[in-house]
């Protein structure tokens, strides 16, 4: 188990280098709205920005959480219902970026939003990333769950014990 705890503080620190970036970025981009709708650029510019808004917070809440996922794990707390929380935080929001990819490539691309692979003159094209979001963000979803039941067990195990 030794050698598992120094790979974890490092990503620990990453993630925590990662919010840090994230939350300096974040009034960057409420100015950059805030000026667009002053200086009355298109909608549709508005509307990506506060789409990108919302997608930001999104990110910064699965780096805050999985931090505190890491956390947990370097403390050899694995299996409490904090963890099973911090996860299904972590997939909801997973899913609302997902739900943001997904319009925002549907008011871009329209149907070729759904291409999974076609062969083109600009080589291989794919669009996955519309839905991929979502499928992670439900997979995300399902390992919670799995958390929540292994937490039942381990508390049986220790009454048991």
């Amino acid at each position: 188990m030794r050698l598992l705890n120094p790979s974890l503080r490092f990503v620990k620190t990453l993630l925590s280098v990662f919010l840090i970036i994230e939350i300096m970025g974040l009034p960057m981009l409420i100015i950059g709205l805030v000026c667009s709708i002053y200086m009355k650029y298109n909608i549709k510019n508005n509307l990506v920005i506060g789409f990108f808004i919302v997608v930001f917070i999104c990110v910064m809440s699965i780096t805050f959480h999985l931090r505190e996922v890491i956390k947990a794990f370097i403390n050899k707390e694995i299996f409490i219902l904090k963890n099973v929380m911090r996860l299904r935080k972590i997939g909801f929001s997973t899913i609302i970026v997902g739900v943001f990819v997904f319009s925002y490539r549907t008011i871009k691309y329209g149907l070729s939003a759904f291409i999974i692979l076609n062969l083109d003159d600009n080589g291989i094209v794919t669009r996955i990333d519309t839905v991929l979001w979502i499928f992670i963000g439900v997979i995300i979803l399902i390992f919670a769950e799995i958390f929540k039941e292994a937490v039942r067990i381990k508390k049986e195990n220790d009454l048991t014990v």
